[in-house]
């Protein structure tokens, strides 16, 4: 993915004209790379948070942590809450 936006972006910079299709493809790569880079940054955040909070605040986030921690790993959410959470485009 990385890639090939790299090679569409430089191809658009040197003059050439890029086909509407492959364009189309760009463009929705780029949304998708968009949000996997801060799906990367909230991965970094969550794996190194432990080493981030002094230790005396660490009892008052661990049920903010364990709650965010049920969502990613069940993303269906709370049923009883009428909201679910889906992983789609």
């Amino acid at each position: 993915l990385v890639q090939f936006l790299r090679e569409v972006r430089q191809l658009c910079a040197l003059g050439f004209r890029i086909p509407d299709a492959i364009q189309f493809h760009a463009d929705v790569a780029h949304r998708f790379y968009r949000h996997g880079v801060v799906l990367k940054q909230v991965a970094n955040f969550y794996n190194t948070i432990d080493t981030q909070i002094v230790r005396s605040q660490k009892p008052l986030l661990l049920d903010h942590a364990l709650h965010f921690e049920n969502l990613a790993t069940n993303p269906q959410g709370d049923r009883t809450s009428g909201k679910e959470i889906t992983w789609s485009d």
